[in-house]
């Protein structure tokens, strides 16, 4: 009898092990992922095995109760899924294994679905799955046909680029040099530089379609150039030369050195120019045989991040469109802002901009408050 009870017991745990679909590929479409899943425990479609940066970046979620039932699994980019279309491309990120973003983040991605139809938008993210409790991420999905939401494999997407050895070191992986901002700034240029298009930080607004052509940056305060939004063609050598810049400029722990500060001197290069004011007098203003333009502050980042509370003050804004008439996208500068409310009947700059340009997120972060 004992030994008929083990071969029961091991009979069970392979049905259970087949069940659940652990050691079988999965191939399921992006767009019919959450429709074709129904909210039900999902097969899983990324890596099973806890790679190394996980360990620097992500804290392990557990679902729990019926928010197993209202998960998405996630393709990987690179891996999985890659873009059918070069250069025709939105990237918007999160880099901190988060499975439940916040709806500011959710209302920057809408913004870009809603206001560039024309265009693929992409939400990379570190984690394997992301929540969809409140039904908002499976809502943007079925209302944005050109809305994909992707895990990242980083091991493929670093690879033979110049900021594969900067990756491999792990030296960004110290606690103290910010991970998640480090690997999110080496990101942003690796996408560009494979797939070509637009990247986004998850805290810029589109207000209008984005018809600037591409290979184009812009000036942030005091003629810095921004890294929060900048826009390549796929393999522009300029993108080559920020992640060599990257690789090797790289400090821990010195905050922005391979951000706006990395861009910047990107920029200067190319322009043969260690002076951007004058730059900045002429913007916009192309360099390099005119491979790469730098446009006015007003065009990216109209509101400096010292003076953010007027995205957020009362009445700031009835005159939206005569006060951004030049502006494609608005930067809320969330780091400085995230606890800074969006009261409802404000008329605040933030309210209008959310209210036009991601409504589904707006009517669901308002559903039981007043702010978000």
């Amino acid at each position: 009898m004992v030994s008929v009870c083990v071969v029961v017991v091991v009979v069970v745990m392979c049905v259970s092990g087949d069940s659940g679909d652990r050691n079988t590929p999965i191939s399921v479409p992006l767009r019919g992922l959450t429709k074709d899943l129904g909210h039900s425990e999902a097969p899983r479609t990324g890596d099973q095995e806890r790679e190394w940066w996980a360990d620097y970046l992500c804290h392990q979620t557990n679902f729990q109760g019926q928010e197993q039932k209202h998960i998405i699994p996630l393709q990987q980019l690179f891996r999985d899924v890659t873009p059918e279309r070069r250069d025709r491309n939105v990237f918007l990120m999160d880099t901190a294994c988060n499975t439940h973003p916040r709806y500011r983040a959710w209302c920057s991605v809408e913004s870009w679905a809603n206001q560039n139809p024309d265009l693929d938008v992409w939400f990379l993210m570190t984690s394997q799955k992301v929540s969809d409790t409140d039904g908002l991420p499976s809502l943007l999905m079925h209302k944005y046909p050109n809305l994909r939401l992707v895990g990242t494999h980083l091991a493929g997407i670093f690879k033979g680029t110049p900021v594969e050895p900067l990756y491999l070191s792990r030296k960004w992986t110290v606690s103290e040099t910010w991970p998640p901002e480090v690997l999110s700034n080496m990101l942003r240029a690796l996408v560009l530089w494979h797939y070509g298009g637009i990247y986004s930080d998850t805290d810029i607004l589109s207000i209008r379609p984005f018809t600037l052509p591409l290979n184009a940056t812009g000036f942030d305060v005091e003629a810095v150039v921004g890294s929060a939004l900048y826009a390549f063609s796929a393999h522009h050598p300029l993108l080559w030369t920020l992640m060599e810049d990257i690789n090797k400029e790289f400090i821990p722990g010195v905050w922005g050195i391979i951000g706006p500060a990395a861009v910047t001197r990107v920029v200067k290069k190319a322009c043969g120019t260690n002076d951007t004011y004058t730059l900045l007098h002429k913007a916009p203003v192309s360099c390099a045989n005119k491979s790469v333009t730098i446009y006015p502050d007003t065009h990216f980042f109209p509101v400096f991040w010292y003076g953010f509370e007027r995205y957020f003050n009362k009445s700031t804004g009835l005159n939206f469109d005569k006060d951004f008439k030049s502006s494609y996208v608005l930067h809320m500068w969330n780091k400085l802002s995230k606890w800074t409310p969006i009261k409802m009947g404000f008329f605040s700059i933030y309210e209008a901009a959310a209210r036009r340009s991601c409504p589904l997120t707006f009517s669901r972060a308002t559903l039981r408050s007043n702010f978000f």
